[in-house]
């Protein structure tokens, strides 16, 4: 084996060896800005939701939850665990939770409008790297958020509660059940008129407010 070509051979080495390392750097970025990301969603929701007079219940990421109760706030671990659920409850009888709803995505916008700000900064470059990759994915699941799809994300229940003064009716008894549910009340133990609301065309908000109804009916 001549010099040239053993040497060609520990730079082809390295080459594969750097490629490797960096692949799984971006994908340890990767998976800690998709947390991050759950995290100023949920925040996002709170924040909006107490600008537009909601009152925090709840905030819940990855199965861990923190809940206000009576004696202050508890953290404890989450019967249904999910990825990030915010739940607040309106503060009068009637509350518009556009903000709250939207809440989420906006802050994630936000986020990313930094991260790709912060980069022009000249930062070191593995720092530059994640801005760029947390940046990249706060916008892409905001915007996949923000497009209603088949009742099961922001945008459906932001366009199903912008409906009419019934579906944000709607929408306010279904965060007050979550509330009531998070403080470890029984289905049975929850006041019956939430559940019970005018007739309106089917949507996400009112299926999950009857499929409640249901459970409280079979649990008595």
């Amino acid at each position: 084996m001549t010099e040239a070509l053993r040497i060609d051979m520990i730079q082809d080495l390295t080459t594969a060896h750097n490629v490797i390392w960096s692949l799984i750097l971006c994908m340890v970025f990767l998976v800690f800005s998709l947390v991050i990301n759950v995290m100023i969603h949920e925040a996002g929701h709170l924040i909006f939701g107490m600008l537009s007079g909601y009152r925090f219940s709840s905030i819940e990421c990855f199965g861990i939850l923190l809940v206000k109760t009576a004696r202050g706030l508890k953290l404890t671990i989450a019967k249904e665990p999910c990825a990030g659920q915010c739940v607040m409850y309106p503060g009068r009888p009637y509350s518009d939770g556009s903000f709250l709803i939207a809440g989420g995505v906006i802050a994630q916008y936000i986020s990313s409008v930094i991260s790709f700000c912060l980069i022009f900064s000249e930062p070191a470059p593995l720092t530059g790297l994640f801005l760029i990759i947390n940046g990249i994915v706060g916008a892409v699941t905001a915007t996949t958020n923000s497009i209603p799809y088949n009742g099961t994300n922001d945008g459906s229940t932001f366009a199903d509660a912008r409906k009419s003064f019934l579906h944000m009716e709607a929408y306010n008894k279904l965060m007050i059940v979550y509330r009531e549910i998070n403080l470890g009340k029984e289905i049975t133990m929850i006041d019956e008129r939430l559940f019970k609301h005018p007739e309106m065309p089917l949507s996400p908000i009112s299926r999950e407010l009857s499929l409640y109804r249901g459970m409280r009916a079979n649990a008595e």
